[in-house]
């Protein structure tokens, strides 16, 4: 549980009201995030809990913090009354529970982004283990199926296979639905598997697939090429890989991420303009984890952060070639996962 870390980081003179679900899970690691609220009033924590949940909340963080059913009479004004400011993160705080904390109680809300960004970015030796083990089952299934790939299977066929392998690797669950994509098709941003599309000799095939282990997200993407595809469409896939590798090599602790991102786009050449997307995006206990664009802003890369490299050329209704690898960031290089 990360609640005490979490305190440990906050201000003394500071309130601070936490209604983000992927933040209560990365606080308590709690099933029941989207019945939890965590007030933290002169450093001391209240979960606010549906009265269903409360004894469940009491075992699981062994009576170390206050427990409070928000609903029950008189308690709402006892916690969030004499509160001069409150910062709460106006992404995962809705307009109507804002106005009802200023029309009570409350003098003065403070919008506060991702609040937890700092704490959630870096991640421990135990957190990178589990992150590495989440892309291993999504290597391993991946290895595995490729032989399992068939003439005449249907998108959905080969993504239920995906799913399959997922769970007797041990995965937890999909962060997603795994994405597979024939020919044109992978050049859809937002493709839906087909039961009906007949995979061809000549086709390619993108899968977009992740998993989770323990909370924690995996996301790898690849190409396969069945034996009659163009050899031009491989080679394009393989300048691909090459890129993402290059971009390992370069990656440097306290670089910006736009400089990285910047570095992709010159190692495209003449390609350059059909890399349309950011090259990464954090993972962990959300798949696509803050920030999201990275070209566009000045954060520097900190040691033990996980990061996708996605390089990618899209051809708008042809194909997308896309490689994705995952990496933790070390004081002088970047390691794969």
């Amino acid at each position: 549980m990360n609640l005490d870390r979490f305190l440990k980081y906050t201000d003394r003179n500071k309130n601070y009201f936490i209604t983000s679900e992927s933040d209560i899970k990365y606080l308590m690691w709690s099933s029941y995030i989207e019945w939890i609220s965590i007030l933290i009033k002169n450093k001391v924590i209240n979960i606010l809990a549906n009265i269903l949940i409360i004894d469940t909340v009491k075992n699981a963080t062994e009576n170390k913090y206050n427990v409070l059913d928000l609903w029950k009479k008189g308690v709402s004004k006892k916690i969030f009354d004499w509160i001069d400011e409150l910062i709460v993160d106006p992404d995962n705080t809705n307009i109507a529970d804002q106005d009802f904390l200023i029309k009570n109680w409350v003098k003065k809300l403070i919008s506060v982004k991702e609040l937890l960004k700092p704490l959630r970015s870096v991640k421990s030796y135990e957190e990178i283990v589990k992150l590495k083990k989440s892309q291993e089952i999504n290597i391993k299934t991946f290895e595995f199926i490729q032989s399992l790939i068939k003439p005449w299977m249907t998108e959905l066929e080969i993504a239920k296979l995906i799913k399959i392998k997922h769970l007797e690797f041990w995965s937890s669950w999909e962060s997603f639905e795994p994405i597979v994509a024939f020919g044109k098709f992978s050049a859809e941003a937002h493709h839906v598997n087909d039961n009906k599309r007949k995979l061809t000799y000549d086709d390619q095939i993108l899968i977009d697939m992740w998993c989770i282990f323990e909370w924690y997200c995996s996301d790898m993407t690849r190409v396969i090429f069945m034996e009659k595809c163009p050899q031009k469409q491989i080679e394009l896939y393989e300048s691909v890989r090459k890129i993402a590798y290059e971009c390992l090599k370069y990656w440097k602790v306290w670089m910006k991420y736009k400089d990285l991102h910047n570095k992709a786009v010159e190692l495209f050449g003449v390609h350059k303009k059909k890399f349309t997307h950011q090259l990464w995006h954090w993972v962990w206990i959300d798949i696509h984890e803050y920030p999201l664009w990275m070209s566009r802003i000045d954060d520097v890369i900190r040691e033990d952060e996980v990061i996708t490299i996605e390089p990618w050329i899209y051809f708008p209704w042809k194909y997308w070639f896309r490689y994705e690898i995952m990496a933790v960031a070390k004081k002088t290089w970047f390691i794969e996962l």
